[in-house]
């Protein structure tokens, strides 16, 4: 597929943290989990988070804090 070969390609280069987020629920299905974690690839963590998933995924947790309740506007302390 498609994304195997760019998932291949990308850690053949680079061998440190890869991680995506999802915009679409479509990347959270049982193939594209199944890629992400042959090729170890981390799934962000966003808030507010578009693509929940069930459970973390990846060896290492990546959070991005884009602002609830407000996107981009929201103080965090």
């Amino acid at each position: 597929s498609r994304m195997e070969r760019f998932y291949a390609a990308v850690r053949e280069s680079f061998d440190r943290l890869i991680a995506i987020e999802p915009r679409n629920e479509s990347w959270l299905v049982d193939d594209s989990l199944f890629l992400m974690e042959k090729y170890e690839i981390t799934k962000v963590k966003a808030d507010p988070e578009r693509c929940p998933a069930d459970e973390e995924l990846g060896k290492v947790p990546y959070h991005r804090l884009h602002g609830t309740p407000e996107i981009y506007r929201s103080s965090y302390s």
